[in-house]
């Protein structure tokens, strides 16, 4: 069963519907000052620009969700742990935390990374 509360889950679902790889291009993006076409951006670029649109309608994003609504299958842990400290700066009501089932479980930033700004108990 999926950590995100149904309202989050929604949330995504409605988000996702208008999310769609093909419609990006012919978009332009702004990286380190410099605006690209969705097409040049790397995996990594893409997903924080993706990652960006859903926390401004979003109080709960699962990175592994946004990433796949947009065609991208893995990045690494580190990055996504790089890329979440960075959003956070700009949206400091957010935080990235790992969701899972039950302690002791393996974990991946990338598949289990959330960023929220709900509140949580720790069970």
């Amino acid at each position: 069963m999926s950590a995100l509360s149904r309202g989050g889950r929604k949330a995504f679902l409605v988000w996702a519907e208008d999310q769609n790889a093909d419609d990006r291009f012919g978009e332009y993006y702004e990286v380190h000052g410099i605006k690209r076409p969705w097409g040049h951006l790397t995996e990594t670029q893409k997903l924080k620009q993706a990652l960006t649109e859903a926390l401004e309608e979003m109080t709960e994003v699962r990175i592994r969700d946004v990433a796949h609504s947009i065609g991208i299958g893995h990045i690494g842990s580190n990055d996504v742990r790089v890329m979440a400290e960075n959003l956070l700066r700009s949206h400091p009501d957010y935080r990235f935390v790992i969701m899972s089932d039950h302690k002791g479980q393996i974990t991946s930033a990338f598949e289990n990374g959330v960023l929220t700004c709900c509140e949580y108990e720790e069970g």
